[in-house]
């Protein structure tokens, strides 16, 4: 390739990174937007109830997902210019999700039944469930293989802003804990429903047969448990405080939560652009794609520790701001949990942009599902002793854990990028 060709990749890739940090920033802000409206509105302990509804509704979208982000993008990615294998996709991936309907209303159930702070609140886990069964059918996935990162921006940021204005116009008092995510469901069956007509004009939209669905759902279980383990690491700490907090304790450690987590999926854009390129420079040029992975890994992990002294520096007014006086106590969970993001930067570098593209996904898998059950071991322990606080330690340790073993066995198998 010569410099002017490699220039215009260059160029390309940044574009295209700087679109989807849009879309990222876009599905940072808007929930930070309503997030001072409703836990002064709601109070700590209604606030308490929307976050365990919030958290299920998470989980269940990842379960309803499958890692089709992961793989069918990929897929997608391979196949761009065959009409006929990504209409048989697309009919496989929709038909996967029906079949998992089942499972995930199972596990709604169940979490009903046995979470203290879902006890009593039928219509919140029921519009937790919706919202997740919106959320598989959105077809961003899709596009984002397709490289079309306008159609990625509606069909991600429309329902954020759809559900934000409703939340301040309908979200009145402690009795609405269930209209956040109400409001989420029926924007993203809205946007979704314009993302296949989008789609209609392109290729076929149908189902395939239950074997066909089945048969994807087979082919990408390690990189389902990595999404939902994912998952389960992301909102375990919740459910947790759940089982040995008061509501008013969940409230406090999932405001502070909604403020932090966020920031430790800033990588998802790296993770959307640069691991199907550095899938394909893995086979084409070795070399090229470790220089890049080098570059990629010390700007994720220069920026993450940035980050991190920010947020220690400005954790009392961050609370302050954004959660008012009833959660001075956060400050604290705010400092810990900001050990996370430099630790995130790693693990997901190492993760989704290089394990994945070179086909380790079940040792990806593995890793992911140790942290979660280290996550709900040590975060019960601490947690019982130690509140809000000890959740937060929990989570840090975890994924330092996570981290550590994905270097350590990338280290052993000879394939880091230096």
């Amino acid at each position: 390739m010569d410099t002017t060709s490699k220039g215009l990749v260059q160029s390309q890739l940044l574009r295209k990174l700087l679109g989807l940090y849009g879309i990222q920033a876009a599905n940072i802000l808007f929930p930070l937007l309503t997030l001072p409206y409703l836990s002064r509105v709601l109070g700590p302990e209604s606030f308490g109830l929307y976050a365990t509804g919030y958290a299920l509704s998470l989980f269940l979208q990842n379960l309803l997902e499958y890692g089709l982000s992961l793989s069918g993008t990929r897929e997608v990615s391979k196949h761009r210019n065959e009409r006929e294998v990504l209409a048989e996709l697309l009919a496989s991936a929709l038909t996967a999700r029906f079949l998992l309907v089942i499972p995930a209303a199972f596990l709604g159930m169940l979490a009903y039944f046995s979470l203290p702070t879902l006890k009593g609140q039928a219509v919140l886990t029921l519009v937790a469930f919706a919202w997740a069964f919106a959320f598989s059918l959105n077809p961003t996935w899709f596009f984002l293989g397709l490289e079309r990162v306008r159609m990625v921006a509606l069909l991600e940021v429309a329902p954020r802003i759809v559900s934000t204005l409703g939340i301040f116009l309908f979200v009145k008092g402690p009795n609405h804990a269930y209209l956040p995510l109400l409001l989420n469901a029926l924007a993203t069956l809205l946007i979704s429903a314009i993302g296949f007509l989008v789609l209609r004009k392109q290729i076929s939209v149908r189902l395939s047969s239950p074997a066909q669905g089945i048969t994807l759902l087979r082919q990408g279980f390690p990189l389902f448990l990595f999404r939902i383990a994912a998952g389960l690491q992301a909102t375990a700490g919740v459910f947790i405080l759940g089982l040995f907090a008061p509501s008013a304790q969940v409230g406090l450690y999932a405001a502070v939560d909604r403020l932090v987590k966020p920031l430790t999926v800033a990588w998802e854009p790296f993770n959307r652009l640069f691991s199907a390129r550095l899938a394909y420079l893995a086979k084409t040029n070795p070399s090229g794609g470790n220089a890049l992975g080098r570059q990629v890994f010390g700007a994720m992990v220069g920026l993450s520790v940035l980050g991190a002294v920010l947020i220690n520096l400005a954790a009392p007014s961050l609370v302050h701001l954004f959660l008012g006086s009833e959660y001075a106590e956060g400050v604290g969970i705010m400092r810990i949990l900001s050990i996370i993001l430099p630790l995130s930067a790693v693990s997901h570098f190492l993760g989704a942009q290089w394990m994945l593209p070179h086909g380790m996904d079940r040792a990806l898998a593995g890793i992911a599902l140790f942290a979660v059950v280290f996550t709900v071991i040590m975060g019960s322990l601490f947690t019982y002793f130690l509140g809000a606080l000890g959740m937060a330690w929990a989570e840090v340790l975890a994924m330092a854990l996570a981290a550590s073993a994905r270097l350590t066995y990338l280290a052993r198998v000879k394939r880091l990028p230096w």
